[in-house]
């Protein structure tokens, strides 16, 4: 390493002074001056000889965070255990400072931003214009006012790096994403008002390894134009340090003077947080913004630029060409398509299950169409021509936006249920962290709250209850294939019909009378399982009624009680019934009750189900003795709305089952309130082998489901049902029979062929179509 001019080391310029003074004094030629000139010459000090450094010096100066001085209290703490000495303080500092650089020990003490900031990086050559981009997100440390709230935006921009000029600028009130970059994108290579005089085709584009600027959205649109992407390694923001020192810019020059600033530096008194009031609006934000773009653009003289131009002055004196591109080939710039065929109908067009319209749609009704959109935008979508070259037809708005007085309701809905759910999470937290207390010895220090045994049991038991049902794998086992008299779910491409085809039941199907069980207390027959004992209906295999067969046949076998429930309408009846006619169909007896039956009823209505002879017995003693004697045979014991049962007939149902000589096989079934019911009974609960709710079906499931379940959803658009399952049915079984036996009625009476979205909302016409006061 050499020495800065006019330093020598301190020994060897001392020796050197020395001998030319006494050469002097022996000449009788030194002077005052002389010794003077000695005086003020300048040394340099070197290490001194002898000191020695350990060679975990490093380790120890990274675990103690670059304090020298507690590496040396460890040093000297290890040599006098040892019975020797270590290096002193003065020496191991001088050792560090000469073995490790600024950098290193800044490192050391701060990470490797503070590392970095002793680099030296240089200075990349001097290009064009457009010859490369720089493209970042910035969030902006000021707080303005968006719809009755406080946000802080973030803008995200490019800039030219020959000429320092600002060419795209996008803000949004959160976090951006990849609609945020394509603005920027398009607000930059745009030349015309108000975009312009800057833009064009950049040869590349530099950005850092954010997810927004790296989709595959973003290289498609630049991929258009040929545009490279340089993707910089993370963490080295010095790669793109235009971008990066223009985001210092703009908040030193503009943002430190805007109400809101968060970083301003306030008094040690309490802190006052700004007035909403004393916030600029969200729009004035922005319009302060873009002024403050044209003004570095136009007026400022960065430094760097020859001349102490400005960036305008700098990019018109480029004579570097301008690759222009047509605001045609721009208008439909960075839209994206989901590669599906629709067509134009009365509504309009359906994009995510909403209508989209516009005036030029008028007379195009049955033209088959694709869609483009912007992401993360759903306001308008551009329309193309689904045959062809492609045409674009035009531009369509969503049909039935919400009200600003409606978002602004809804805003404040979902506030107090983010708010909710914050402060459940906080209570979880606080119960989850114990809390111990001060301690002022090196002991073990105890708990703030010392919980009971009974407390601790409990929640573990909550818990586990909650970890088996999340933990649980129902598919693990497949079911076995169902019977030949099921109908398959059917998967089918989606049609390109707007209606379809309607497929009624015969007139003998129509008028057809259902004969009623033979005796009571059996299954009843296949056609009365279907809600109003709908002509024409199927029975499906579901994915709930695959399970539910699985598990009726596991408990039949093991002579075992199960529980089915499920809200009404969601097909727990009909699935017991359905599975038990192929399993047990000669074995089964159904019991039902009005509302809190007694344990009186509940014996009558065994002795007519099982079919015993004779009379009723007039004690329960005989009862007793005949239900043993009777079940000692295989019997399946259905108990419908088992919601209903009291305490007395749930202990009478299971006297009969635990008895030794007994072969019976009880399925509870019921709506809301019988698993809450069932649970309340810890003799009883402890007994049931398996549970089954029955929920309503998914949408991905009933486009499957129902156009095998009745001949008039055969060829239904996929549309068609999920806008009637959204509107009506919510996934319901009870409720698709009901629209589909108004739907009957309604092609019948009106003499139409074809069920489009008109027919389908005169069903709505007869179901309930407001809520209860």
């Amino acid at each position: 390493m050499g020495m800065p001019n006019g330093m020598m080391p301190r020994a060897v310029g001392r020796e050197a002074a020395m001998v030319r003074l006494m050469a002097l004094d022996g000449r009788e030629e030194v002077t005052t001056a002389h010794v003077r000139a000695v005086a003020e010459g300048r040394f340099t000090s070197v290490a001194r000889p002898g000191t020695s450094v350990p060679d975990d010096l490093r380790a120890r100066m990274a675990m103690w965070g670059g304090n020298v001085a507690a590496v040396h209290r460890e040093l000297s703490a290890e040599a006098a255990a040892a019975g020797g000495t270590a290096p002193s303080l003065r020496s191991l500092q001088r050792a560090v400072r000469q073995e490790l650089s600024a950098g290193e020990r800044a490192g050391l003490r701060s990470g490797e931003a503070a590392r970095r900031g002793f680099d030296v990086y240089g200075k990349r050559p001097p290009t064009f214009r457009n010859a490369c981009w720089e493209g970042d997100h910035k969030r902006v440390p000021v707080q303005v006012r968006l719809d009755e709230q406080t946000v802080c935006p973030w803008v995200t921009w490019f800039i030219d790096v020959a000429t320092k000029a600002i060419v795209g600028v996008a803000v949004t009130p959160h976090q951006p994403g990849r609609d945020a970059v394509l603005a920027a994108l398009r607000t930059g290579i745009s030349r015309t008002t108000p975009y312009g005089p800057f833009g064009g085709l950049p040869a590349r584009v530099r950005v850092d390894r954010g997810k927004e600027f790296l989709c595959r959205t973003v290289y498609r649109a630049l991929g258009v134009f040929a545009v490279a992407v340089d993707d910089l390694p993370a963490y080295t923001p010095y790669r793109k340090g235009t971008i990066e020192g223009l985001n210092g810019a703009v908040e030193r020059m503009l943002f430190v003077s805007m109400p809101g600033y968060t970083r301003r530096a306030r008094a040690a008194e309490a802190y006052q947080p700004e007035r909403p009031e004393d916030l600029l609006p969200f729009e004035d934000f922005v319009e302060a913004l873009l002024d403050w773009v044209s003004w570095w653009n136009t007026e400022h003289h960065p430094r760097g630029l020859t001349g102490g131009r400005t960036p305008q002055q700098a990019w018109d004196a480029d004579p570097a060409p301008i690759e222009v591109v047509p605001e045609e080939h721009l208008a439909f710039f960075a839209l994206e398509d989901d590669g599906r065929v629709r067509k134009i109908t009365t509504n309009g067009v359906s994009w995510r299950r909403r209508p989209y319209i516009a005036p030029w749609m008028t007379g195009q009704v049955g033209t088959p169409v694709r869609l483009r959109y912007l992401p993360h935008y759903d306001g308008t979508v551009e329309v193309f021509a689904a045959t062809g070259n492609g045409q674009h037809l035009g531009t369509a708005y969503l049909a039935e936006a919400a009200t600003r007085a409606q978002q602004r309701a809804l805003a404040t809905i979902r506030t107090r249920k983010a708010q909710a759910l914050r402060a459940d999470l906080r209570a979880a937290e606080k119960r989850r962290r114990p809390r111990y207390t001060a301690t002022t010895t090196p002991a073990t220090p105890g708990r703030r709250r010392t919980q009971t045994t009974g407390d601790a049991q409990a929640e573990i038991n909550q818990a586990q209850t909650t970890d088996l049902a999340a933990r649980a794998l129902p598919d693990l086992i497949p079911p076995r294939e169902p019977p030949a008299t099921w109908a398959r779910p059917r998967k089918r491409p989606p049609s390109s019909d707007a209606g379809l085809s309607a497929k009624m039941p015969s007139e003998h199907e129509e008028s057809c009378t259902i004969t009623s069980s033979p005796r009571r207390g059996r299954l009843p027959a296949p056609q009365e399982d279907h809600f109003m004992r709908l002509p024409g209906a199927q029975v499906v295999s579901t994915r709930a009624l695959l399970t539910a067969r699985e598990n009726i046949r596991s408990a039949v076998e093991s002579r075992a009680m199960i529980c089915i429930y499920g809200s009404a309408g969601n097909g727990k009846s009909f699935a017991v019934n359905a599975c038990l006619r192929e399993l047990a169909p000669t074995l089964t007896r159904r019991i039902q009750f009005r509302a809190r039956p007694s344990t009186r009823d509940l014996r009558h209505e065994l002795f007519h189900a099982l079919g015993l002879p004779g009379r009723p017995p007039a004690h329960p003693i005989e009862f007793d003795r005949m239900f043993r004697a009777a079940l000692q045979e295989p019997r399946v014991l259905v108990c419908d709305e088992a919601q209903w049962l009291s305490k007395l007939c749930f202990e009478y149902l299971r006297y009969l089952w635990d008895d030794t000589e007994s072969d019976l096989t009880i399925v509870f079934t019921g709506g809301n309130g019988c698993f809450e019911m069932l649970q309340s009974e810890p003799m009883l609960e402890s007994r049931v082998y398996a549970w089954q709710e029955i929920t309503r079906m998914p949408l991905d499931e009933i486009l499957d489901v129902v156009p095998a379940f009745h001949p008039l959803w055969d060829d239904a658009d996929p549309d068609l049902i999920a806008l009637c399952d959204e509107e009506a049915a919510h996934g319901n079984f009870r409720a698709w029979a009901k629209i589909t036996r108004h739907l009957t009625t309604g092609l019948r009476e009106s003499g139409r062929t074809r069920i489009d979205e008109e027919l389908l909302r005169w069903a709505y016409s007869k179901l309930r179509t407001r809520q209860a006061a």
